[in-house]
């Protein structure tokens, strides 16, 4: 397979059950563009490993010289099984079991769907309509709140229009009462 454009990367997909089998073509010396690709990277510390265990070592070369491409092992940081046995994996709080599947078929819709499950939605439901009621309420309460506000301040409104017309009427009477004196005085 030959690609016309190196920068490009190859994307195949496949069903999980075919297999793939991938040969990567090294690059000519003196064509090589930029940096090389982490694949690329890859293969040389392989190749620079396997040459180190494939060539017999002089008598004069120890072990202590030499330097591993690879990091070191680090394990799981919990207790694992391997085996055609169920898996089980385990760390100070929590443990998880899993079983393969079996020769005779994968999942069935028994597996799939429960009765506790059904429970578990249905109460699910059950808050999810709880908690709408009781927002719808907290809605209510809030417009009914904002409506008492309104109307306290509709009536202060009032009572200061009152006040003031009170205050207008006064000084009426007394513009009267200086009339009458005037006109009497004249």
């Amino acid at each position: 397979m030959t690609i016309g454009d190196d920068d490009k990367p190859v994307h195949v997909h496949v069903d999980r059950n075919t297999p793939v089998h991938v040969h990567l073509k090294k690059k000519k010396k003196g064509k090589n563009k930029g940096a090389p690709t982490a694949v690329e990277e890859r293969l040389r510390a392989r190749d620079r490993r396997m040459t180190g265990i494939l060539t017999k070592p002089s008598g004069r070369s120890s072990r202590k010289g030499t330097r591993s491409a690879s990091p070191p092992f680090i394990p799981a940081p919990a207790k694992t099984t391997r085996g055609r046995s169920p898996l089980r994996w385990e760390n100070q709080t929590h443990a998880l079991d899993v079983s393969p599947p079996s020769r005779n078929g994968g999942l069935r819709m028994e597996d799939l769907s429960s009765s506790e499950e059904d429970e578990v939605y249905g109460r699910m439901r059950n808050y999810e309509n709880k908690i709408s009621s009781l927002m719808s309420e907290v809605g209510t309460l809030k417009n009914e709140a904002d409506l008492q506000k309104t109307l306290r301040d509709v009536e202060k409104k009032d009572k200061q229009i009152s006040a003031s017309r009170k205050i207008l009427e006064d000084q009426e009477r007394e513009l009267k009462e200086y009339k009458k004196e005037l006109k009497s005085t004249v």
